[in-house]
């Protein structure tokens, strides 16, 4: 009897160990994509050629979200802008949309064919590693299902562009060239405290995922008993030389991470994280 028991003990902890292996593996439950799509702020991209971007509202307004949708039916391409309210794990809102055809496209004639604002409602689900968005409403959206959805993988050269963070941050990375070392030109907007909003301005050499280079800033101030505000801008004379920086940027699945390496100015020390990449038709 107490070899049987010895014998169901291993067996207990041997599966035990299974299990927290398994845990361990995958701690975010589905490829790292299930934060993303419990925020409803993400990308994905579908087998079918359509991508589906939903990001968190530069307002600030908790449960507004922002969407867009590329999609191609028959020899229409279909490039959607919406926002609507978060509830649970659908969004009902309204959007507008452009088109260009298939012939087009490659010569980016857009041609308006929304003038009004149309209703809908987008619900999310997952399952293992695959993201299904369902739609009912109006539209070209009205009754669409994208199933299979993952997250798609960035490189170098996919940085450049706007990106839009959770708590209102955006950031721009542009092509650039001075004659010099300098080949990109980044912006940073609605980074805020307290009492304070910041735009960060600069350039560098974009080497991989990292930039090496200078930046400057405004500042707007309000003060909290009389909210008045004041601007400072630095780096604007040219005896405020610009704060020396490099830019880690890493990702989380589609969502980027920007680590600030610098020892000068209000940029020391900071982390953004979450960003999602805006589309631009």
């Amino acid at each position: 009897m107490a070899r049987r028991n010895l014998s169901l003990f291993v067996l207990f902890v041997s599966l035990l160990f299974i299990f927290i292996g398994c845990e361990e593996a995958n701690p975010s439950g589905a490829g790292g994509s299930s934060e993303a799509l419990d925020q409803a702020h993400g990308s994905w991209e579908f087998d079918d050629g359509t991508s589906v971007v939903l990001a968190v509202d530069s307002t600030g307004e908790t449960n507004s979200r922002d969407f867009y949708v590329d999609l191609e039916r028959e020899s229409t391409i279909y490039h959607i802008e919406g926002s609507g309210t978060l509830e649970g794990n659908t969004i009902n809102g309204t959007y507008t949309y452009t088109t260009d055809t298939t012939a087009e496209k490659d010569l980016g004639s857009l041609r308006e064919t929304s003038n009004e604002s149309l209703e809908i409602s987008i619900t999310l689900e997952q399952e293992g590693d695959n993201v299904t968005v369902s739609c009912t409403g109006e539209g070209p959206l009205a009754n669409e299902t994208f199933q299979g959805g993952s997250e798609p993988t960035y490189t170098s050269e996919d940085l450049y562009g706007d990106w839009l963070f959770p708590d209102g941050v955006f950031f721009s990375l542009m092509s650039y060239d001075d004659d010099s070392a300098n080949n990109s030109t980044m912006d940073i907007h609605n980074h805020t405290t307290e009492t304070e909003e910041y735009s960060f301005y600069g350039s560098g050499a974009l080497e991989g995922f990292a930039i090496a280079g200078t930046y400057h800033y405004s500042r707007i101030t309000t003060d909290p008993e009389s909210e008045e505000t004041s601007w400072y801008t630095y780096g604007d004379d040219k005896s405020e030389p610009h704060h020396p920086i490099t830019m880690n940027i890493s990702f989380i699945e589609s969502r980027m991470t920007i680590n600030c390496n610098t020892s000068a100015g209000p940029l020391t020390g900071l982390t953004f994280s979450g960003g999602v990449k805006q589309p631009t038709p």
